[in-house]
């Protein structure tokens, strides 16, 4: 099952490493692809009651966070879990990443790096400096010295 912004069926690719991803069979020829199901937020509330008590998640979706990070929006705002979101650059562009990036900025009151102390700058001209070519950031309701207490 893959998350989505909309009830119905995605294609993944089938690398069998860390890197699959949601594809179109047009952006991926050649490549093996698996067909899925895939759920809003809605439908998967409704099959896991257990999300009601959600704390906390984590995206790391290899460019599928354009389209749920969005769809996400109105679930952080209820429940206000603290998110991690990982960025990928190198499968969406620019314009895409700083629209994920401008949605967690008017959702989460608090943003940073990973590191846990260094605000998140929302306005790069790239998001390429992470371990992984991308970059990540955490999303709190509250300052970050507070949740550790």
């Amino acid at each position: 099952m893959a998350m989505n912004d909309k009830d119905g069926v995605v294609q993944i690719s089938n690398r069998g490493d860390s890197m699959d991803q949601v594809v179109s069979s047009a952006s991926a020829p050649g490549t093996d692809l698996i067909r899925t199901r895939s759920v809003s937020i809605g439908t998967l509330r409704k099959e896991h009651p257990e999300l009601e008590g959600v704390g906390f998640v984590k995206i790391d979706t290899e460019g599928y966070e354009r389209v749920i990070v969005p769809a996400l929006r109105d679930f952080f705002i209820e429940k206000r879990p603290v998110a991690l979101v990982s960025l990928h650059p190198m499968f969406i562009s620019h314009s895409d990443v700083q629209g994920v990036v401008d949605v967690l900025k008017s959702t989460f009151p608090y943003l940073y790096e990973v590191d846990m102390r260094t605000p998140f700058l929302t306005n790069r001209t790239a998001y390429t400096y992470g371990d992984h070519g991308g970059a990540d950031v955490l999303c709190t309701w509250e300052p970050v010295d507070r949740l550790l207490l």
